[in-house]
């Protein structure tokens, strides 16, 4: 390429070694000082003794000389470091950078330096480091403080990273990330050393990171009486943990009243977590708790005993799909009248299964209408023997499937048609209403000989 073009170039791509050794060779002192958008692929070649330190001296020029850059995608490729001090000489650099990926960088360290005054990342909005199996940590010294617009930041299968931020304040924030992620960081045993705050975090993913102890305090705990003053997830919708093993409780104290807008929650796979929601203080009965949850799935957490430790009488009352899968020690759960799908199975020890409605009226039994759940699935429930403990009808059910539930005695509970029946159980008592559609309904490893008769007449 034509030196003028290399000097006015916004643009670049080198995806291979032999790209680079072209370029690297014929370097002059004007070519990408306009560079806004930097691709590096495929420039691993171990064969090459040099391709290493050919790439590691060009991208050490670039850095003094593109004050442009605003991308950086480095892939595939062999490295010593990202940045040096040492090989800076124009004082800060990285002013306009907004994206940096590192993806499957065989690299020890990002950045290198003695002050980190020379680094100036105050536009970076996007940061994915993934696949750098050698890097133990991603800042030391650099305040977090000054990644004020920061929105995304992904940090997946970094085998031996084991801190975000080394360093840091008692209190620190985060005022622009909307998305976090963590996953496959099997060394990983804390993200900051000090409390951390998210006020714009719409998602946030934490997977198979077996070592660490918490996110923040009071948020994704290995400890259940930690307490936050908050102020942190007002904007959250989205929360999936999944391999979170020394978490114990979720989400304690004020922070769940904060979690106005959380619409996803999976928590599945984690094997000490015992709680979910952890309520510290007394909830006056008209508080209003995850009112704008729609999702939630709780699969394989064996130790967990209870969804949330105080009753709450609006708790989580536009949820339409509950999922709760191998929780052998869940004995009691909250079920809403707005469900859409329910599917319980593998609970050993569940019990009681409460409804929760607008109000709770003492000494009021009245109808109650479940007007959308279309489907319910309900399997290895030994210990269940009733499924909604008061009189219900089912107007849009279309599929209901029970196997494996040997001590089910009603579907509902009709105290009346029990007592007027001391011989017979009936699996549906007659105040049941059915939508017409139901088109599957089977009963598996049941004693059918206990239901003479599977609805009242």
């Amino acid at each position: 390429m034509q030196d003028d073009k290399l000097s006015l170039i916004t643009d670049y791509t080198i995806s291979n070694n032999q790209e680079l050794d072209e370029i690297a060779n014929n370097l002059q002192n004007s070519h990408f000082t306009n560079l806004q958008i930097l691709r590096i692929n495929n420039c691993n070649n171990e064969r090459l003794e040099g391709t290493r330190i050919m790439l590691q001296n060009f991208i050490d020029k670039l850095w003094n000389r593109s004050h442009k850059l605003q991308v950086i995608n480095i892939q595939d490729c062999s490295l010593f470091y990202f940045c040096s001090e040492r090989g800076t000489e124009y004082g800060k650099i990285f002013t306009q950078l907004k994206e940096l990926k590192l993806i499957k960088v065989d690299l020890r360290y990002i950045w290198l330096y003695d002050n980190p005054e020379f680094l100036d990342l105050g536009n970076l909005q996007i940061l994915h480091i993934i696949h750098v199996s050698s890097l133990e940590y991603i800042f030391e010294e650099y305040p977090v403080e000054k990644l004020h617009q920061l929105k995304e930041l992904i940090i997946e299968k970094c085998e031996a990273l084991s801190t975000v931020f080394w360093k840091g304040g008692p209190r620190s924030n985060f005022p622009s990330l909307s998305k976090l992620e963590f996953k496959s960081l099997p060394q990983l045993r804390q993200i900051y050393p000090d409390h951390l705050q998210f006020p714009s975090l719409k998602s946030l993913m934490i997977e198979t990171c077996p070592l660490l102890t918490k996110f923040t305090t009071g948020f994704a705990d290995s400890h259940e009486m930690f307490t936050t003053d908050g102020e942190s997830f007002f904007e959250l919708n989205e929360i999936v943990f999944d391999s979170y093993d020394n978490m114990v409780c979720v989400i304690s104290s004020k922070t769940l009243q904060e979690l106005m807008n959380l619409k996803k929650l999976f928590v599945s796979h984690c094997k000490e977590l015992k709680i979910i929601f952890k309520i510290h203080e007394e909830i006056p009965s008209s508080t209003q708790l995850l009112q704008q949850l729609s999702e939630l799935a709780l699969i394989h957490l064996p130790k967990l005993t209870c969804i949330v430790n105080k009753q709450v009488f609006r708790f989580y009352q536009n949820l339409k799909i509950l999922q709760v899968k191998q929780c052998k020690s869940l004995t009691m759960l909250q079920v809403p009248l707005k469900l859409t799908n329910l599917e319980i199975c593998d609970c050993e020890a569940l019990d009681t299964i409460i409804i929760t409605k607008e109000e709770e009226e003492e000494g009021i039994r009245e109808k109650l209408t479940f007007h959308e759940l279309k489907d319910v699935s309900l399997e290895n429930l030994p210990s269940l023997s009733i499924i909604f403990p008061s009189i219900s009808e089912f107007p849009s059910l279309q599929t209901l499937k029970i196997a494996n539930c040997s001590t089910m005695i009603s579907f509902i509970e009709d105290s009346r048609a029990l007592q007027e029946s001391s011989t017979t159980n009936y699996l549906f008592p007659s105040p049941v209403s059915f939508n017409y559609k139901l088109f599957i309904v089977y009963f598996t490893c049941m004693d059918i000989s206990c239901f003479p008769l599977l609805v009242s007449t």
